[in-house]
């Protein structure tokens, strides 16, 4: 499983009401959902997921259960965007038992009792492991002020491959 970080830079932020950063921890919510449907809580973390992302000529297709957890049965993380993940093809049962769970993660994930809020100032750099914290921004109005927020994200796997390789081949041209 490739993981991301994530980082969120205010360039401007002058919107004196809402547009605040919200912020919730996916492993938490996660052991809320166990305790409350553990049967529910097996389905994500067993069934595997679409998720489709489409855009200017780019599709990229993974599938992936939507909680990642360890060998030990430990959650890692989630995987979750209502926008990009599609149903998998189970059974009528499994699959309402698998919606269940799924809406039920969605509402912990966007209880207000789960999330905390801040304002970003500009100059402020949010940085954070994207499948561990789930983040988001309440609504403002545009008219009370310019908002300029820019996210970027990186998968961990690229850069940590790229490094072993580079150290392979010094090690190899060290050998020479």
């Amino acid at each position: 499983m490739a993981r991301r970080v994530g980082m969120v830079f205010a360039l401007r932020s002058e919107a004196r009401g809402g547009g605040l950063s919200t912020l919730v921890d996916s492993i938490n919510v996660v052991s809320l959902l166990a305790e409350e449907d553990p049967e529910g809580y097996e389905l994500l973390c067993s069934i595997p997921v679409r998720y489709r992302f489409v855009d200017k000529g780019t599709e990229l297709v993974t599938h992936r259960p939507i909680i990642n957890t360890d060998r030990q049965g430990r959650t890692l993380g989630v995987h979750y965007s209502p926008r990009l993940d599609a149903l998998p093809l189970l059974d009528v049962q499994t699959l309402r038992r698998f919606h269940r769970a799924r809406k039920r993660l969605g509402e912990l994930f966007t209880d207000p009792g789960n999330e905390i809020r801040f304002k970003l100032a500009p100059g402020e750099l949010m940085l954070f492991d994207n499948s561990r914290v789930l983040h988001g921004r309440t609504a403002y109005d545009p008219s009370e002020g310019h908002r300029h927020l820019q996210g970027c994200y990186i998968d961990l796997d690229g850069p940590r491959e790229r490094y072993a390789s580079a150290l392979k081949i010094l090690g190899h041209v060290q050998e020479k």
